[in-house]
């Protein structure tokens, strides 16, 4: 009885332990109360076993201890790679969503895999790139902050991001339309191939010739 009490004021006073013998069972319960009170019961088993398998995850692989610790590193990193995975989400949602509704106005459209993936990219390119942009973002206000000179990576980065939409919009309609043209992809690749490479070649002199420069003042 006193080894039991022993680890029964462990499970109880300890958030470690807490966290697992208390706050899953809670959650689990809670869970299939709710369930069983909106008639929802039939749902009851996999919702368990869902939850289960996300402490189990979360818990395995210490995703909690590593969000803890991004969340301390770098707050405005870690709240924009969330605003931006969650933005990405819901436009993959969206695209998924919208590629159902044309199957079932058109079934014949399940066996066009170029036709399904081109409705997806069309609707779901832009907010993907505007979730990519919130990520990256969220790094080059870090960088800034910190005064890092790497921050023109992000910058590259970001650029090219912005200026790959005509792109995933001309592969979008070639796959839509089932018309095959070079042209209507070239194009459009050209505008980010050249920019980016260009920043790139800007950013890397700049990088060269400052250091020299102030190598020289401290000369002098």
């Amino acid at each position: 009885y006193i080894l039991f009490a022993r680890y029964l004021r462990k499970i109880v006073e300890e958030s470690q332990y807490a966290r697992i013998f208390l706050g899953i069972p809670g959650l689990l319960f809670l869970s299939i109360a709710i369930l069983i009170a909106t008639g929802y019961s039939q749902y009851a088993g996999m919702g368990a076993l869902f939850i289960v398998g996300i402490a189990f995850i979360i818990r395995g692989f210490s995703i909690d201890t590593h969000v803890i610790g991004w969340l301390k590193s770098s707050p405005i990193i870690f709240f924009s790679s969330l605003m931006g995975t969650i933005t990405i989400l819901i436009s993959m949602y969206m695209g998924i969503g919208k590629v159902l509704s044309e199957v079932a106005v058109n079934p014949t459209l399940m066996g066009n895999i170029a036709g399904m993936t081109g409705i997806f990219i069309d609707v779901s390119s832009d907010i993907i790139l505007i979730g990519f942009s919130i990520i990256i973002g969220g790094r080059i206000i870090e960088k800034t902050l910190r005064k890092s000179s790497k921050v023109w990576h992000n910058i590259v980065s970001l650029t090219f991001i912005v200026t790959i939409r005509p792109l995933l919009k001309g592969v979008a309609e070639t796959l839509i339309k089932q018309e095959y043209s070079i042209q209507a992809i070239l194009t459009p690749l050209l505008i980010p191939t050249i920019t980016t490479i260009t920043l790139i070649i800007f950013f890397t002199l700049i990088e060269g010739v400052i250091p020299k420069r102030r190598g020289k003042k401290n000369e002098n």
